[in-house]
């Protein structure tokens, strides 16, 4: 287990922080750690389907969805079709 050193003032804050979360004041900093982690990446990625910021987008994109609905796309681009459709039945 490695150690690491921090100022009282910070550590007093999260011991008040982590008891009133009911954790230990190293799985508090372990976490905000790990957080800190994935919004900002250790090393610059030029590609944008392995950036951080992708890979939120598309978790977030699967909790919208949904997956029992089949969903119809025009097959014109502007949608002309499907207006048509709905209001002239």
């Amino acid at each position: 287990m490695n150690t690491i050193t921090i100022d009282s003032q910070i550590y007093n804050e999260a011991l008040q922080y982590a008891s009133k979360k009911k954790m230990s004041v190293s799985s508090l900093f372990e976490f905000a750690v790990r957080k800190l982690m994935d919004m900002k990446p250790t090393h610059q990625t030029n590609n944008v389907l392995e950036s951080v910021k992708y890979k939120k987008a598309l978790s977030f994109m699967d909790t919208i969805v949904a997956d029992s609905y089949n969903i119809v796309v025009p097959a014109d681009e502007d949608g002309r079709e499907a207006r048509s459709e709905k209001y002239m039945k």
